[in-house]
């Protein structure tokens, strides 16, 4: 196999350096690259030959949709495959929408992660039995309007909890964060799909499938 040149971007240092101790056990001929940030990632894609980038999701200076929609508009030869904590049906689809070519948990075994990036490597794409089934459920017609919302992760996770009728005080106490905080994300989903109310957002969030019953 010949020398693939991959990019692990993640803002955890600690997590970032033992992702790459660990993938340089794997019996793939890979030359390793480093970024702490969604832009740093793209700095390295403009001055190194990419092949395949490991991309979080909850960045600062650009989350990982953005980074993604970035790549896959200025590097569209260079593969992505997700590395997440987050595990939201919604937010399957809409990578998958932009173009990921692969969507991995964080928690996912060692083995998994040496074949999704070989099969990424042989044939393009690598995706589990729970990304095929999520997208078999929710990426249909709707799957073009998901990709033009531009929502952030934890926006993903308010809108769920919206859809289920919580206040913003109990959606503050159910993802550890300041009432202030949480009205701050709902402002900012609400513009961000034209929303005029909650129920009119919450009719949108089923319509996309950014949301799922």
């Amino acid at each position: 196999m010949e020398n693939v040149n991959l990019l692990v971007v993640d803002d955890h240092q600690l997590f970032r350096k033992s992702l790459v101790s660990l993938l340089a056990i794997f019996p793939i001929n890979l030359t390793f690259f480093e970024a702490g940030s969604g832009l740093e990632a793209l700095d390295k894609l403009n001055s190194d030959q990419i092949d395949i980038v490991l991309l979080d999701i909850q960045m600062p200076s650009l989350n990982g949709i953005d980074c993604l929609r970035k790549i896959k508009e200025l590097h569209p030869q260079v593969k992505v495959i997700i590395l997440t904590q987050f595990d939201e049906p919604a937010l399957i689809v809409h990578v998958v929408a932009l173009g990921a070519d692969g969507f991995l948990l964080k928690d996912t075994s060692p083995d998994e992660l040496e074949k999704a990036i070989a099969t990424v490597i042989q044939d393009g794409q690598y995706f589990t039995e729970l990304v095929h089934e999520t997208l078999a459920l929710n990426l249909g017609k709707n799957g073009e309007q998901l990709a033009q919302l531009d929502i952030s992760p934890r926006e993903f996770q308010v809108a769920n909890l919206l859809k289920d009728g919580l206040s913003t005080n109990e959606i503050a106490n159910k993802l550890g964060l300041a009432p202030a905080t949480i009205s701050s994300y709902r402002k900012s989903i609400m513009h961000k799909t034209k929303s005029e109310n909650i129920a009119e957002l919450v009719k949108l969030l089923f319509t996309t499938g950014l949301v799922v019953k």
